[in-house]
């Protein structure tokens, strides 16, 4: 089911469906040409805080003929409304920005490429977490967690933010996750201050000082 290939997805590139076979043919061909060639360049929306990344990334291109320019956005939320209105041609997504993007209508959307871990190409997972508690809590099954206090080991972080935020949205005890007035950070962010009292995430994520302070202890 989509559902399913959503949690199971790793990172993904989404383009218009009017562009699809384009990008890749062109992408492709100017690698093939050499560095001589010099295509119309296809925009790649990146949030703020990749785009030093992205600008480094299109150096390297060049230098084998890719030609590809940065459109900067606020988060990827946004970068899905600048592909949709044609300001940018593909972004680089996560799997809850596939959710999103479904639920935007008009299938505008098409993925046109996959990329998993190459270590181990063709297994489910590459790792699993566990959830460690004090044995003095009797906690007898996940639903057990609501109203607790949480520690993650940081904004995104594979181990203990996405897996558990996965293992709980799957068990149908945390969310909803789809509302497309905020970014999908912010509904994973709402999701689990709906479900713990308190939180403490360790990390910098917000640019604002104070904010970040604020966020990253109890």
């Amino acid at each position: 089911s989509f559902h399913t290939d959503f949690f199971r997805l790793g990172y993904i590139f989404f383009c218009l469906i009017t562009m699809q076979l384009l990008v890749i043919a062109t992408l492709l061909a100017a690698a093939l040409a050499g560095p001589t060639t010099r295509p119309t360049p296809f925009k790649l929306c990146v949030p703020q805080d990749a785009y030093e990344a992205c600008q480094k990334m299109v150096k390297q291109g060049e230098s084998v003929g890719v030609s590809v320019s940065c459109v900067v956005a606020r988060d990827r939320l946004e970068c899905l409304s600048k592909v949709k209105s044609h300001e940018a041609d593909f972004e680089a997504v996560d799997p809850e920005d596939m959710f999103i993007a479904a639920h935007m209508g008009d299938d505008e959307f098409s993925v046109f490429k996959e990329i998993r871990t190459k270590e181990e190409p063709e297994a489910e997972f590459r790792y699993e977490a566990v959830i460690v508690v004090h044995k003095s809590l009797e906690i007898n099954k996940l639903s057990d967690l609501k109203g607790l206090k949480s520690c993650h080991t940081g904004i995104g972080r594979n181990v203990g933010y996405k897996i558990p935020i996965t293992k709980l949205t799957k068990a149908k005890i945390l969310g909803p996750l789809n509302d497309i007035s905020i970014s999908p950070r912010e509904n994973e962010l709402k999701a689990l201050s709906s479900f713990f009292t308190k939180s403490c995430i360790v990390g910098k994520w917000s640019p604002d000082k104070e904010t970040n302070q604020r966020l990253s202890k109890f």
